[in-house]
């Protein structure tokens, strides 16, 4: 058995070089005085923390490697979980703030990955005929535990991404087939009769009506679940 525990002090590709310091528009302009003379001026049109630091990562392995049958059978699993803190995102605030050139990078969200990795072979080395085979099986799972700033949950987008879920789940409106009829579009109606897609053609996609207030709006919107990261593989030489 193997047990590996460290932790790293981590740079990211994610953002620019000079993204702590402040973006100067210099070609404002303002009248100024009785005879409104114009004299150059500049403003800060993007927000900049100072303060970024370096990302933290603390990773733990713990991983097995097992022979059987004169190692005709080996076996080799893996486990690890990974905890990076002080992620580098860009933090989205409003454009009434002044800033208008990009979300601000900030240190705030805690990211955990965890996974599983399982790898069994068998060999075969009785002549004439030499071969082995290989089956892995992985996963992969990631999990927001801390936003920062007393955020639980940030859109971007079509995407989401809240505390106790996966990073940037997909945030979208749901579909339930298409549109057959007139009649079906007719009879596609809320608890109180409404049509809920009146102007709907036969073809069109037919939308969930999660709040059941008779129209397709933001308000129906859901996070919805891709899948998960899981890869089965089977070779044979």
């Amino acid at each position: 058995m193997i047990l590996n525990h460290l932790s790293l002090f981590l740079g990211s590709g994610n953002i620019g070089p000079y993204d702590y310091i402040a973006v100067i528009n210099t070609f404002s302009t303002i009248a100024m005085g009785r005879d409104q003379h114009i004299e150059p001026g500049a403003i800060q049109v993007r927000l900049a923390n100072p303060d970024l630091r370096w990302e933290t990562l603390t990773q733990l392995n713990v991983g097995a490697d097992l022979g059987f049958l004169e190692d005709k059978i080996s076996v080799t699993a893996d486990y690890f979980k990974a905890s990076t803190e002080d992620v580098l995102f860009g933090f989205p605030i409003p454009i009434t703030s002044g800033n208008d050139g990009g979300n601000p990078v900030v240190n705030g969200v805690t990211v955990v990955n965890t996974g599983f990795e399982l790898s069994a072979t068998y060999r075969e080395s009785q002549k004439p005929i030499n071969y082995y085979a290989t089956v892995n099986f992985t996963t992969l799972n990631n999990k927001v535990e801390d936003l920062g700033y007393g955020r639980n949950d940030i859109y971007v987008g079509n995407t989401v991404t809240e505390v106790g879920q996966s990073v940037g789940m997909w945030y979208v409106l749901e579909t339930d087939g298409l549109f057959q009829s007139e009649e079906e579009i007719n009879n596609y109606q809320n608890s109180e009769g409404t049509v809920i897609q009146p102007n709907a053609q036969p073809g069109d996609i037919r939308f969930k009506d999660n709040n059941g207030d008779g129209q397709i709006t933001n308000e129906d919107k859901a996070v919805v679940v891709v899948g998960r990261w899981k890869l089965y593989a089977l070779e044979i030489h």
